[in-house]
């Protein structure tokens, strides 16, 4: 695993830029799949933890790079769910279900 995970608004900024692009399906390097195994498993431990600013910054990634656009929120939940599995090796829900409702408040705005 990489090295150990902490929250600062540009390492999730480019955590969160390669998360969408590998569960979205437009990235799949192994070396970047290590290093989000650490952000999947920070996100999981402490989401809730993050302020509103790195959210928006979380926001507008998912909106300029027109991610899920017209999927189903269920889907997209889905589809998290089973890369976040793949590359952390274990299910972290609470992140699927973080990403699925940043993503609802995405297309809100």
């Amino acid at each position: 695993m990489g090295k150990p995970w902490t929250l600062s608004t540009q390492s999730i900024s480019s955590m969160n830029y390669f998360f969408l692009r590998t569960v979205s399906g437009l990235d799949d390097y192994e070396l970047i799949n290590q290093e989000l195994e650490g952000y999947i498993k920070v996100i999981a431990e402490r989401y809730w933890m993050i302020d509103s600013y790195t959210r928006s910054t979380i926001i507008k990634e998912i909106k300029d790079g027109d991610y899920f656009k017209d999927e189903p929120l269920e889907e997209i939940e889905q589809s998290l769910n089973t890369v976040i599995a793949r590359l952390a090796g274990d299910d972290f829900p609470s992140v699927a279900h973080f990403y699925t409702n940043l993503i609802e408040q995405a297309r809100e705005q």
